[in-house]
């Protein structure tokens, strides 16, 4: 939290303490720098694509040695594989699904609502999600999120809110129209 800390108070100078100033750049306002997600000291639901995280459900990894089609490079173990490409004479010529999946991937990848660990946080509908892969290589399950990382995405926001609310950030934001004071709500 105290970097956390520090990078609020670093950004606010930049800004020249101008809180208006400093708002407009964290809501990204007449900003084009790309999605607020990316910004650490940004609480996720700034931003309309608030998955950037992970590019599970948006692309595919392919294993180069086995032309494989895996989920992510992190999730390349052969009861994850949904595809395999099929060569004739070096040319790709077709793609054949491989059985095991069935879905697997679009009921349960990424879907932090179906876990029971997620299904009530406050959190679930902006989290990043953790790493699938590492969810899986420590837990044994791609949507259980491991206890630390989920504790240290909640006191991040936990702290930003609060340290949010301190400085007016929420209430200039809604003066100058930038988020609704149902949004105020939610948090």
């Amino acid at each position: 939290m105290e970097f956390i800390e520090y990078m609020v108070e670093d950004r606010l100078k930049l800004c020249d303490n101008n809180i208006i100033t400093f708002t407009k750049n964290l809501f990204k306002i007449d900003n084009k720098t790309g999605p607020a997600v990316l910004d650490p000291i940004a609480i996720n639901f700034f931003s309309s694509d608030t998955k950037v995280g992970c590019d599970l459900g948006r692309s595919i990894c392919i294993q180069c040695n086995n032309l494989t089609l895996v989920p992510c490079h992190r999730l390349t173990y052969p009861f994850f594989q949904g595809g395999k490409f099929i060569v004739e004479n070096d040319h790709i010529v077709g793609v054949e699904a491989l059985e095991g999946l069935d879905g697997y991937f679009n009921l349960t990848l990424k879907n932090n609502i179906l876990s029971p660990v997620c299904c009530f946080c406050i959190y679930k509908n902006v989290c990043l999600k953790g790493c699938c892969g590492a969810q899986f290589e420590a837990l044994g399950e791609v949507n259980l999120p491991i206890p630390e990382i989920c504790h240290l995405y909640k006191t991040k926001n936990n702290f930003l809110i609060k340290k949010y609310n301190e400085l007016g950030v929420f209430k200039e934001a809604i003066n100058h129209g930038w988020i609704s004071q149902e949004f105020i709500k939610v948090i």
